[in-house]
């Protein structure tokens, strides 16, 4: 069987797209592993003179403070809260939210509305917490009494099961999208030869027979993509054009060969005239 190969347009583009690719896939999931592996309990400890809140959560970190810094503390009720950045799970919210009563926020709490709101010089803003008895803990922080507290973790199972599926997909659909991108370019061919069109992918090989397909060289109009690659320099899968459906397999749209048989495929060879005498060789009929 005969060759032919389409033209390998400059990779530039590609490599922009495949490293843009990698990182939208690969640091949301080293996020979500690095999240789970925090032990995202909240602790609540006066010692020394000082009132330290440690979230449990390594993005959302923790709070120090002297006790005499402090400017304010007193119970609320918290009211229409919204998360702005940080974690919120059952039981469990740390990192920065925003309250109708209270304005931007940073808090470590059990997501309960009986909440202490704490000021201080060290805090950028106001520090939420939820300890069980908030009477008794506003009591012991004003007489600078000795005092740790641990609310209950998470349960952090749910999250477990959904990373556990979600992580592997993830990695590798991105691994095959970039080394389609990267690499596909250069695995495309397609073979004449023998009463049969062959149009092999990286990962995938089809062939039709020449027996009554037709084939012309082509200019595309606007191309729809439906399903598939659209990447700069590879383009393959379902494509409407004019209101009809194509197959693709491209490396450049701008001057390709349809070849219509039990379906319409849109194909890009280097050498156009000779595929076109290849296919007619083979038993196509070729529009000139």
């Amino acid at each position: 069987m005969t060759e032919f190969r389409p033209p390998l347009r400059s990779a530039l583009a590609r490599r922009i797209l495949a490293a843009l690719l990698l990182t939208l896939v690969v640091i949301p999931m080293l996020g979500l592993v690095y999240f789970l592996s925090g032990h995202l309990e909240i602790t609540y400890q006066i010692s020394d003179g000082r009132l330290k809140i440690e979230s449990g959560d390594r993005m959302s970190g923790s709070r120090v403070t002297d006790l005499d810094r402090i400017t304010e503390a007193r119970r609320v009720s918290l009211q229409g809260g919204r998360r702005t950045m940080g974690t919120a799970l059952g039981g469990y919210c740390a990192g920065n939210f925003a309250y109708d009563n209270l304005g931007p926020v940073w808090q470590a709490t059990d997501c309960g509305r009986d909440a202490v709101v704490l000021r201080a010089a060290a805090f950028d803003k106001p520090v939420v917490i939820t300890p069980p008895d908030p009477a008794a803990f506003l009591q012991r922080l004003q007489a600078h009494e000795e005092t740790f507290v641990a609310l209950p973790p998470p349960d952090k199972t749910h999250v477990f099961i959904l990373s556990a599926v979600v992580v592997p997909i993830a990695l590798v659909t991105g691994v095959v999208v970039v080394l389609l991108l990267l690499v596909g370019p250069s695995h495309m061919v397609y073979r004449v030869g023998a009463g049969t069109l062959e149009v092999a992918t990286m990962f995938s090989r089809k062939s039709w027979s020449t027996s009554g397909m037709r084939a012309r060289r082509h200019r595309p109009g606007r191309m729809l993509k439906v399903m598939g690659s659209s990447a700069p320099g590879y383009y393959t899968g379902r494509f409407r054009e004019a209101g009809e459906s194509l197959h693709v397999y491209a490396t450049d749209l701008k001057d390709v060969v349809i070849v219509e048989c039990d379906r319409r495929l849109l194909l890009s060879p280097e050498h156009p005239e000779a595929f076109l005498d290849a296919l007619e060789r083979a038993g196509a009929s070729v529009q000139r």
